[in-house]
C-alpha cells in the first residue's frame, strides 16, 4: 500500500520539476490539507491558458480542468462529438458540471501516482484540449458549439 505522504512527496517533486522543465506550464500553486491539491497553470495555442486541478483523496487522486461553457448553439451535435472523443481515451473524460459546462479530467489510484504518471496526465489533458478545442476546424468541439456549422 502506497503511503499519503509518499504520494504527496512524489507529487511536489513532480510540480518542482515542471515548472522548471516544461515550457507550457507558467505557474503552479498548492495547498495542504485534509485533501491537498495544486493548480498547474498551462500555456496552450489554440486555448490560451487553462488550469489543470489536482486533488489527492483518500484513495484517488482526482484531475479536472474546465473546457468550455455549455454551449449555446449545436448543443446535441456537441455533446455528441464529446460522448465520441470519451470512447477514444484513456486517462480523460469530459462530463458536465455546474450550468452545464464541460469539464476534461478523470482520476487513478494513489498507487499509480508517480512522475511518469503525473506527467502522462498532464500530456493527455494538453494534448486532449489542443485537438478538441480548436475553433477553425469542423472537427473540433468548440467549432461544434460556435453556432458556424449547418
Amino acid at each position: 500500500m502506497t503511503a499519503r505522504s509518499d504520494v504527496i512527496d512524489a507529487i511536489e517533486l513532480w510540480a518542482r520539476q515542471i515548472l522548471d522543465d516544461n515550457p507550457v506550464v507558467e505557474a503552479i500553486d498548492s495547498e495542504d490539507g485534509d485533501e491537498p491539491w495544486w493548480r498547474v497553470r498551462v500555456r496552450g495555442e489554440d486555448k490560451d491558458v487553462y488550469t489543470v486541478h489536482y486533488r489527492l483523496r483518500q484513495r484517488t487522486l482526482s484531475y479536472e480542468t474546465f473546457f468550455m461553457p455549455e454551449p449555446e448553439d449545436n448543443q446535441a451535435r456537441c455533446f455528441g462529438q464529446l460522448l465520441e472523443r470519451n470512447a477514444s481515451m484513456r486517462l480523460l473524460r469530459f462530463w458536465l458540471g455546474e450550468e452545464n459546462a464541460v469539464f476534461l479530467g478523470g482520476w487513478s489510484p494513489i498507487t499509480q501516482v508517480d512522475g511518469a504518471h503525473l506527467n502522462e496526465i498532464l500530456g493527455s489533458t494538453y494534448e486532449a484540449v489542443e485537438l478538441c478545442f480548436i475553433g477553425r476546424s469542423e472537427n473540433s468541439v468548440h467549432h461544434c458549439a460556435s453556432g458556424s456549422l449547418a
